[in-house]
């Protein structure tokens, strides 16, 4: 490449320490990061979703699906990026429905959790077991297996996370939280061709629409519901902002 670009965007918490030594590298070059720890440059602008107050509209539809009460989580282990998810998903299945049992399980106790698909079937068939038949699946190429448990076990819904998940399974994933990629890369490119690129923290969230509730194409008759309880959820994640650790 003979000319250096004036934007460059780059996505995932593994490219964290590339983007700072690029960024420092390159200071006449503007940076816009997501997902990743403050490069806290000035030529960067690193972006944070926050997926809270999707979660919180997870955990509405999924007590209000069930059959026995019980619903539950599965992670890929208790890290500090998983927690808005369960958190949320427990508070909205709590706030819609006080007596809904939410369990959070995590498939291991690190980053490989997000990469054992094995592992995460056989909890997925451990909860079904227990009666909970709505799924919170947030444990990166580990869903694989939770899937194939569905399949196998039937009788449970599940909720894809990041990205619409339902091509996986569309009978059986009826809603996922994802992150609005797409509205926030064309935000920093429009920045960029008008001039106001700005450095710095951008934080988005269900409000600003970073964020949702995708509700798949089988199961729109729940759309209506993530409307209904769409401002309680950012109502909710403001309150969640006050004090967490971003």
């Amino acid at each position: 490449m003979t000319e250096k670009p004036d934007l460059v965007i780059t996505e995932g918490f593994q490219f964290t320490d590339a983007s700072r030594a690029w960024a420092e590298a390159n200071p006449d070059i503007r940076f816009f990061t997501l997902e990743q720890a403050d490069v806290g440059l000035p030529n960067a602008c690193d972006v944070l979703m926050v997926p809270y107050g999707a979660s919180y509209l997870a955990g509405v539809m999924a007590a209000n699906m069930t059959k026995t009460g019980r619903i539950g989580a599965i992670a890929g282990a208790p890290v500090s990026v998983i927690d808005p998810f369960v958190e949320g998903f427990r508070r909205g299945a709590e706030e819609y429905d006080p007596s809904v049992n939410v369990t959070v399980a995590y498939v291991g106790e690190s980053f490989e959790g997000f990469g054992m698909p094995e592992r995460a079937g056989e909890i997925a068939r451990e909860l079904r077991s227990e009666d909970v038949d709505v799924i919170l699946m947030v444990a990166g190429s580990s869903v694989t297996g939770i899937v194939d448990a569905a399949r196998e076990t039937g009788d449970v819904y599940l909720i894809g996370e990041d990205t619409d998940q339902s091509y996986l399974a569309p009978n059986l994933v009826a809603a996922s939280v994802v992150k609005e990629i797409d509205t926030i890369v064309y935000h920093a490119v429009e920045n960029e061709i008008n001039g106001t690129f700005t450095p710095g923290r951008e934080v988005w969230t269900l409000e600003n629409g970073g964020t949702g509730l995708f509700v798949s194409p089988r199961f729109e008759e729940y759309a209506g519901l993530a409307a209904d309880w769409r401002e309680r959820a950012i109502a909710a994640e403001k309150d969640y902002l006050k004090t967490a650790v971003l």
